[in-house]
């Protein structure tokens, strides 16, 4: 019995649970890909996505934090068109995980923030046009700022005391101008340094 509760022990110094007061600063990588809503697939194709994020823990269930993105959309041509895209994303963001001391858990998370943006597209056809939303153009091209929000929902474990890996699925919708809005969808792996909460004295 002693020997287990000594095993237990050094599992859990090992491989800390998610408890109040921890943060850290995590690094996501991964791919996003442009959504349907407003013709964004027909114009650009899956591309880079990094996410630079911190988070803190005032309780063992939420984490409040901030987040730096940034979503580089490959250039896609065809018969009719061609067009690409990139955004950068400063947002903050809530966390709750779905399970409690443990040294894993899911979690659903939600934000907003402010997007920089610029979209390009443009007719392969003479005479024609293209159409981004409400808007239509031989050629487009909208650099934008404005309100950004995500969802999203992950998993998250720590391998050792101090790092975690992360793997997590967001939505994104970026608003842009004239009332249109551009949505992906990102699948990130990472991972988390984390920094120990003051001992109590």
């Amino acid at each position: 019995m002693l020997l287990l509760g000594t095993a237990a022990q050094a599992q859990v110094y090992g491989v800390p649970l998610f408890e109040a007061g921890e943060h850290g600063v995590a690094l996501h990588l991964g791919v996003a890909a442009p959504a349907a809503k407003n013709g964004f697939n027909s114009y650009a194709k899956p591309g880079p996505a990094v996410d630079l994020q911190y988070l803190y823990y005032p309780s063992d269930w939420v984490a409040l934090g901030a987040e730096l993105g940034m979503f580089k959309f490959g250039k896609k041509s065809s018969s009719s068109s061609s067009g690409e895209a990139s955004m950068t994303d400063l947002g903050v963001l809530m966390r709750v995980n779905l399970i409690r001391e443990r040294t894993w858990t899911p979690y659903v998370l939600g934000g907003v923030g402010y997007h920089s943006s610029t979209f390009k597209a443009a007719s392969a056809r003479p005479g024609e046009q293209v159409c981004f939303g409400n808007t239509c153009a031989e050629s487009l091209s909208d650099k934008a700022k404005g309100l950004s929000v995500t969802t999203g929902a992950g998993v998250e474990a720590f391998i050792m005391h101090g790092l975690s890996l992360i793997g997590e699925a967001r939505f994104h919708e970026f608003r842009m101008s004239y009332g249109n809005r551009a949505q992906s969808m990102s699948y990130l792996v990472g991972a988390r340094m984390w920094f120990r909460k003051k001992e109590e004295k």
